[in-house]
């Protein structure tokens, strides 16, 4: 998309989409980012503005899974692009971390990181408390 300012890169991670009634819908993500992911398969009445909880599963020896609260920004075809709210400090690091490690060799991954536009979340164990 145009308006994106964050790089989305192409990755195909299983997860799960709750949203209202639907819970535990298997989705697969098209494409990741700091910031955000487009998933699909959706159902057809999800719309712009929608909230939801994204649980990616990460085969990784130090990751197993993340889940991070999102707003629907897009959807289309079957399929709607997320941008990340709220995430647990910890689970957001290690998403950052695997995707640095998986796309190590892309300058605009780094210079995001480096940049330090990485987004500004609501840590979760914040709002436990």
């Amino acid at each position: 998309m145009e308006n994106r300012q964050n790089v989305r890169l192409p990755l195909a991670l299983s997860g799960q989409l709750t949203m209202g009634a639907l819970r535990n819908q298997v989705v697969e993500t098209r494409d990741v980012g700091l910031r955000g992911a487009r998933v699909s398969p959706v159902p057809s009445n999800i719309r712009p503005g929608d909230a939801c909880t994204l649980t990616l599963f990460i085969a990784d020896s130090d990751v197993d899974c993340v889940s991070i609260r999102c707003r629907v920004c897009h959807a289309d075809g079957g399929a709607c692009g997320v941008s990340f709210l709220e995430a647990d400090a910890t689970d957001f690091v290690m998403l950052g971390d695997y995707l640095s490690r998986t796309f190590r060799d892309d300058p605009r991954l780094q210079a995001e990181i480096i940049g330090g536009q990485t987004p500004t979340l609501t840590d979760w164990s914040q709002t436990l408390n």
